[in-house]
């Protein structure tokens, strides 16, 4: 994986008009290893199947991107826009996503294990059949949001928002913890269920 960087340079001259307007990021069913990203634009790179180690996305412009299939192990999200991005069948382990701004993204039959979610604004984020162990959200603004039929285990939401969400279908819910959590425009169909955590 040597050439990553020079196709990042590339990736990143394309999209912001310079020597290499007509190149195209896609890597797929490779591993990449403690790659820094910083300063490397990914708006509509293609990564699938791909699996992440160790690596480093901080202030990296996510928008557009394709990320299906791939796996993140023990990387750092942090000060990203992914906006309209692709994200289903994802898997992230050990990683710490911060200051996240998400819309209308799908993280749909993903996993997400021993990982933190802060301080970031999830607008239409459809997390639909995905896999929660040992994850924290803590300051997330949910917006229009859905949790349909998902596994939940040992969960956290600290100091969250909910605007217009949906956690229809959803195992261990009960055993969730909700703590200073916003409601406003819960799903009526759910809310009648009753069958969550008391939120306090």
């Amino acid at each position: 994986m040597d050439d990553i960087y020079k196709d990042l340079q590339k990736h990143t001259d394309s999209v912001l008009g310079g020597i290499e307007p007509s190149f195209k990021l896609l890597y797929e069913d490779v591993t990449l290893d403690n790659i820094i990203f910083t300063g490397y634009d990914l708006n509509g790179a293609e990564f699938y199947d791909v699996i992440f180690n160790d690596c480093d996305f901080t202030d990296v412009y996510l928008s557009l991107a394709g990320l299906d299939g791939s796996e993140f192990n023990n990387c750092i999200f942090k000060n990203n826009t992914f906006r309209k991005g692709k994200c289903e069948y994802t898997t992230f382990k050990s990683t710490n996503i911060e200051n996240i701004d998400s819309f209308r993204t799908e993280y749909c039959y993903s996993a997400f294990y021993d990982t933190k979610i802060s301080n970031s604004e999830i607008f239409r984020g459809y997390f639909d059949e995905s896999v929660f162990s040992n994850v924290v959200f803590e300051n997330i603004k949910f917006i229009e949001c859905t949790f349909l039929e998902c596994k939940f285990d040992n969960v956290k939401f600290i100091n969250c928002g909910f605007d217009d969400f949906e956690f229809d279908g959803s195992e261990n819910l009960d055993q969730v913890v909700f703590e200073n959590i916003t409601v406003i425009n819960m799903n009526k169909d759910y809310k009648k269920k009753d069958s969550y955590r008391k939120l306090d």
